[in-house]
């Protein structure tokens, strides 16, 4: 979504529409896990972890003092207090240690220096691509495989690149398939040969770069590794 129309959405729910608020919020989870897994340097989970919390009030604290006229992206913005709020909660309780890459408390008041921010927006888009890579790793790990999994059985051919990306969107609009691979962590390759007419040695020689791909592109988690994929000619840079 371009800036214009997050800047958009942010003022509506900054104005008072409730819905839009919930539904930018519930949109940006996987922004707000990203950010302050990097921060806390682990990974975190919804279910477990206070700093997700501190986030997402600090997400919502963005919502509602955001000002696009002082030249700074939404999502820029919402990296600084997120790091402030986390830094302030490390502080309070009693961290021995606040994780390097964590802004300090007076990032805020350099806002208005285009310079500073452009140097952190690149710097936590770096960090972010960083943690991204980390969530994708430790994902894979569920299926059994591992990012040298892929680097060893990545295909080397474009045309099969391309039937792999075109099996792994076909799964896509098959929630079931999607749900099984999600619930039992195993390739489905029955249902997908039903759904596409692909041979069962094709899916068997090429499982883990399928399950790849399919994580990847049906989680709203993964912004920066779609940015990889070529979407009209189905080209994938794993």
């Amino acid at each position: 979504m371009d800036s214009a129309k997050i800047n958009e959405l942010v003022i509506a729910a900054k104005n008072g529409d409730t819905k839009i608020r919930n539904e930018l919020i519930e949109s940006n989870k996987w922004f707000i896990r990203k950010v302050s897994s990097y921060i806390a340097k682990r990974n975190l989970d919804w279910s477990n972890d206070d700093e997700l919390s501190i986030a997402l009030l600090a997400f919502n604290e963005a919502i509602e003092s955001f000002d696009p006229d002082r030249g700074m992206q939404f999502y820029s913005y919402c990296r600084m207090l997120i790091n402030s709020r986390l830094i302030d909660y490390f502080r309070k309780n009693g961290a021995r240690s606040i994780p390097l890459c964590a802004m300090d408390e007076n990032s805020l008041n350099n806002i208005e220096n285009e310079e500073a921010i452009n140097r952190y927006a690149l710097s936590s888009e770096k960090e972010e691509r960083a943690v991204e890579v980390m969530m994708f790793n430790d994902e894979l790990k569920k299926y059994g495989l591992s990012m040298n999994d892929l680097a060893l059985n990545c295909p080397k051919h474009n045309d099969t690149r391309k039937q792999l990306f075109k099996v792994a969107f076909q799964c896509l609009k098959k929630g079931d398939i999607i749900e099984s691979l999600n619930k039992k962590k195993l390739l489905p390759i029955k249902e997908i040969i039903e759904l596409t007419g692909v041979k069962r040695k094709f899916l068997e020689q090429w499982r883990k770069y399928l399950i790849a791909i399919i994580v990847i592109i049906s989680s709203n988690e993964y912004s920066y590794l779609k940015e990889y994929i070529n979407f009209n000619e189905g080209k994938v840079a794993l």
